[in-house]
C-alpha cells in the first residue's frame, strides 16, 4: 500500500523547503523571480507520459472534471462509467453536469467493450473506461467502439499512473486522461491531480475550469467557463516532481512483486487471477483472484496474511463498499430524478449480496416501485412496464444471449427463473443472475413462478409443449426457431395464440439485423429482374468460439428425461417426414429446420418485400455425411430460382454464411458473421456496373440482433407493435423445409 507515500524522504523535503524558503506558494504569482514547480512538473509529466500537455490540479477529481468540460461534455449528455469503480468517477460525471450511465465490467474488472455498446444513445457524449486498480482496460476495442460512434473517449488513470497498454502509456489513447497524486496512489503528494491531453482546445477551456480568471492570466480575454479553482499550490508541484522521478522504479519492484506472488497464488484450488488484458502492461500494484465461493475468499485472505502477504476479501456483504454502484447514493438519486433507473447494470451487488467472484448478482430492485409494474394484472402500458420473464431451457443459446441479454435489459425485464433437467446447469444460472427459483422442467417452472411471458430455448421437441403450456396460462411467449417440428404442432400453436390473444414470437434474430432492414429497403421494387438466389452456409458449431468453462454444460441430467427427450423427438421426426432414424434427426432436425430455416425465413422476408408469391414451388432437395449437409432448391414465380446450401465440418474453425440475391443489373449481398462473435457485423453489399468496372456499395451493422428481438418482443407485448417473426411465418417456414427434405427421402 501507499507506494509512493512510503518512499517520501530527503528529497521531498528539500523541495518542500526550497518553495517555502522562497515564499512562492501560489503557482501564477510570488516573490522575486515568480514560482514555477507546477509548470515545470506540467512539462515534466506529459514528456513521461508521452503526452503534448499536463494540468496539475488539486485532485484526481479535479482532473476527471477539467478532462470532462474540456471536451465539451455538459448538460444533457451521457457519459459511459463502468459500474465497479470509485464512486469519484461518475461523481465527476454529474459535477460536469452530464449523466453517468453505468456499465459492466468484464472478467479483469475494466469496462466490458460489448455493453458499452449497448448502452450507446443518441445522448452519449462519451465513453470514461477507469484503468482498474493498475490494469489496463482493453483499449483496442473501446479506441474502436469511440471512433465508431464518434464520442469522446477520457481515461481514468487515478490508480494506474505510469501503466501502459500495449508499451503505450496509459491515459494517451482517448482525448484526455486523469491522473491522481492521493496518498493511496502510486505516486502522490498527498492530494492532487494531473490531466494529460494532447488537444489544445480541450486544453484551453480545461485550463478555465481549473481556475476562475485563467483566460485574464493569459491575456486571451474573458473566461469562457465559471472556473472551480482547482488550482495546484507550488507545494504540490515541487512534491510531484520529486515523486515522478520514483515512478519507473517503483513499477519495476511493483511489478516484479506482482509477478512472483502470481505465480504461486494462481497455482492454488478455487481461485482464478483476473484476467489481464495486458500482462506487461499492468503496473502491479494488486493481484486480484476470485474465489469459489466466500468462504474459499475468507481462507484464501487468512492463508495469505499468515504468510506476511497484506490481503483482504472485496464484496463484503457487510461493508459498504464505494467502489460498486449499489452504494453510490448520489448516483442511483440522479438516475431517478432523469427517469433512468431502470438503466443499471444486470450484474450489480445490492447492498447485502453475497458474492466473492466479482460477478455481482442482479439488482432486483432497480428503480422505484412503480417501476416494477405488472402488465398482466392491468394498467396502462408504457415505457416503464417491466415484465417478469422466465427461460425454458438453459443450454448454449439461453446461456450465450438470451439470459445475458434479458439481464441487461432492466428496464424491459425482470428474469425471474429458469426451468432446466440438469441440476448443474440450473445452479450456475442462478448464482450467475441471482434467479427467484429454479425449476427441473417447463411445467414447474410455469406452475410455480409468477410470470408475464416466457422465452423457450429448450430442445426443439419441447418448443409445442411449452409454448401451448404457457399459452394456456395466457403467458405471452418468446419461442426459438425452430418453432416446433411438425406441421400439426404448428397449426395447434397458431390456432391458440390466435384464440388466447397473446403474442407468440419466433426466435429468427437475422430479420432483427440492421443490415438486413438496409436489404430490405435497398433491393429493386419487384421481383421482375431477380435471375437467382444463393443462400450458402457453413457452420461449425460453437466449439470455436467458446473456452472451457464458459458454457455451464448438463451432464447430470437424469437419464429417464433423456431418454424420454430421445423418444419425443423420434416421435415427432416420424410424423414430420415418416422415419426417425439418427441420420434423418440430423438432417431434418438439425439442418433443416435447426439452422437453414434462418436463411430460408430472411429470405421468404425478402421475397415477400418484392412481392414474390408464397410459398414458391420446392424441387429439389438432399442430405449426405450423416444429415450434416443439406440442400435444397425452389422455382420461384417468376421463373428464376433459389439454391441454398448448408453444411457443418467440425474440424474446420471457419464460419461462412451468405445470401445473394442476383438482379439483372445488381447483386445484392448479405454476409454474416457466426451469431456468437459479438461485436462482429454482418455486411450489405450491393454490386452494380458503371463505366466498365465494377462499383460496390456496403453498409455493416455491430448491432446485436439476438438483443434486438428481445426489445421487439418487449414492444409487441407491452405496446402492441405487430410481430415480425408471427407463428404463421414460422410454419410457412416448415412447410417448405419439409417437402426440401422430402423430395430427398430418408434413405441415405
Amino acid at each position: 500500500m501507499f507506494p509512493g507515500g512510503m518512499e517520501v524522504g530527503r528529497e521531498e523535503l528539500d523541495a518542500l523547503a526550497r518553495v517555502i524558503e522562497s515564499k512562492n506558494l501560489f503557482r501564477y504569482y510570488g516573490v522575486g523571480d515568480g514560482p514555477d514547480e507546477v509548470a515545470s512538473f506540467e512539462r515534466e509529466f506529459a514528456e513521461h507520459m508521452g503526452a503534448k500537455h499536463a494540468l496539475c490540479v488539486n485532485a484526481g477529481s479535479s482532473a476527471l472534471i477539467c478532462a470532462l468540460i474540456g471536451a465539451g461534455v455538459g448538460e444533457g449528455d451521457e457519459v459511459i462509467v463502468p459500474a465497479y469503480t470509485w464512486n469519484a468517477t461518475p461523481n465527476a460525471v454529474l459535477a460536469s453536469r452530464a449523466l453517468p450511465v453505468l456499465a459492466e465490467v468484464d472478467e479483469s474488472l475494466t469496462l466490458d467493450p460489448v455493453d458499452v455498446e449497448r448502452r450507446i444513445t443518441p445522448r452519449t457524449r462519451a465513453i470514461l473506461p477507469v484503468h482498474m486498480r493498475g490494469a489496463p482496460a482493453a483499449m483496442d476495442e473501446l479506441v474502436a467502439i469511440a471512433k465508431k460512434h464518434e464520442l469522446v473517449l477520457i481515461e481514468d488513470v487515478c490508480q494506474s499512473a505510469g501503466a501502459t497498454h500495449r508499451g503505450r502509456r496509459l491515459g494517451t489513447f482517448g482525448d484526455a486522461g486523469a491522473f491522481s497524486l492521493q496518498f493511496n496512489k502510486i505516486i502522490t503528494t498527498g492530494e492532487g491531480g494531473v490531466m494529460i491531453t494532447d488537444r489544445d482546445d480541450l486544453l484551453e477551456l480545461a485550463l478555465d475550469v481549473h481556475d476562475c480568471a485563467n483566460s485574464v492570466r493569459r491575456g486571451v480575454g474573458l473566461p469562457k467557463f465559471a472556473g472551480y479553482n482547482f488550482r495546484a499550490s507550488e507545494l504540490t508541484g515541487a512534491m510531484a516532481r520529486v515523486q515522478l522521478t520514483r515512478l519507473d522504479g517503483l513499477l519495476e519492484g511493483m511489478r516484479a512483486n506482482h509477478a512472483r506472488l502470481a505465480a504461486q497464488v494462481g497455482g492454488l484450488p478455487g481461485l482464478q487471477l483476473r484476467r489481464a488484458n495486458d500482462e506487461d502492461g499492468d503496473a502491479g500494484i494488486a493481484l486480484i483472484a476470485f474465489a469459489d465461493d466466500a468462504a474459499r475468499a475468507a481462507d484464501a485472505v487468512d492463508a495469505l496474511n499468515a504468510e506476511g502477504v497484506l490481503a483482504m476479501q472485496i464484496y463484503s456483504p457487510a461493508t459498504p463498499d464505494l467502489h460498486v454502484f449499489p452504494f453510490w447514493a448520489p448516483v442511483l438519486d440522479a438516475l431517478e430524478a432523469a427517469g433512468a433507473p431502470a438503466r443499471l447494470p444486470a450484474h450489480a451487488g445490492a447492498p447485502g449480496a453475497d458474492d466473492s467472484r466479482g460477478r455481482l448478482p442482479a439488482l432486483r430492485g432497480a428503480g422505484s416501485p412503480r417501476d416494477r409494474v405488472r402488465f398482466r394484472k392491468g394498467g396502462e402500458a408504457g415505457p416503464s412496464v417491466r415484465l417478469r420473464i422466465g427461460v425454458v431451457g438453459g443450454g448454449l443459446v439461453a446461456q450465450a444471449m438470451h439470459l445475458h441479454f434479458l439481464a441487461h435489459m432492466i428496464d424491459r425485464f425482470e428474469l425471474v427463473a429458469v426451468a432446466d433437467p440438469s441440476a448443474t446447469v440450473r445452479d450456475s444460472l442462478q448464482r450467475l443472475y441471482n434467479l427467484d427459483a429454479t425449476y427441473t422442467d417447463h411445467e414447474r417452472l410455469l406452475d410455480g413462478a409468477e410470470l408475464d411471458a416466457v422465452v423457450i430455448s429448450s430442445p426443439a421437441q419441447i418448443h409445442a409443449e411449452a409454448t401451448l403450456a404457457a399459452l394456456g396460462r395466457g403467458l405471452h411467449v418468446f419461442v426459438e426457431k425452430p418453432m416446433c417440428i411438425t406441421l400439426a404442432d404448428a397449426d395447434r400453436v397458431i390456432e391458440a395464440q390466435r384464440s388466447i390473444g397473446k403474442v407468440v414470437q419466433v426466435g429468427y434474430m437475422k430479420r432483427f439485423d440492421r443490415a438486413w432492414e438496409r436489404m430490405l429497403d435497398g433491393m429493386p421494387e419487384s421481383a421482375e429482374s431477380l435471375r437467382y438466389i444463393s443462400v450458402v452456409v457453413h457452420d461449425p458449431e460453437f466449439i470455436p468460439f467458446f473456452g472451457p468453462g464458459e458454457i455451464a454444460r448438463g451432464s447430470d441430467i437424469p437419464a429417464g428425461v433423456l431418454e424420454a427427450g430421445r423418444e419425443q423427438m423420434r416421435a415427432q421426426v416420424r410424423e414430420a417426414v415418416g422415419a426417425d432414424s439418427p441420420a434423418v434427426i440430423t438432417a431434418f432436425e438439425g439442418a433443416f429446420l435447426g439452422s437453414l430455416v434462418h436463411d430460408v425465413n430472411l429470405v421468404h422476408g425478402l421475397l415477400e418485400r418484392l412481392g414474390e408469391p408464397l410459398p414458391a414451388e420446392v424441387i429439389d432437395g438432399d442430405w449426405w455425411n450423416e444429415g450434416q449437409a443439406v440442400t435444397g432448391a425452389v422455382r420461384l414465380a417468376n421463373g428464376s430460382r433459389w439454391d441454398s446450401a448448408w453444411i457443418q465440418l467440425l474440424d474446420v474453425y471457419e464460419y461462412r454464411e451468405s445470401v445473394s440475391f442476383y438482379f439483372s443489373e445488381e447483386v445484392h449481398s448479405l454476409t454474416f458473421p457466426s451469431p456468437w462473435l459479438k461485436q462482429s457485423p454482418t455486411v450489405y453489399e450491393v454490386s452494380r456496373a458503371r463505366d466498365r468496372a465494377r462499383v460496390a456499395e456496403s453498409f455493416e451493422s455491430y448491432e446485436e440482433s439476438f438483443a434486438l428481438e428481445l426489445e421487439h418482443f418487449h414492444d409487441c407485448v407491452v405496446n402492441g407493435t405487430e410481430c415480425r417473426t408471427p407463428p404463421e411465418q414460422a410454419r410457412l417456414d416448415m412447410d417448405v423445409l419439409t417437402r426440401m427434405f422430402l423430395k430427398a427421402g430418408s434413405g441415405r
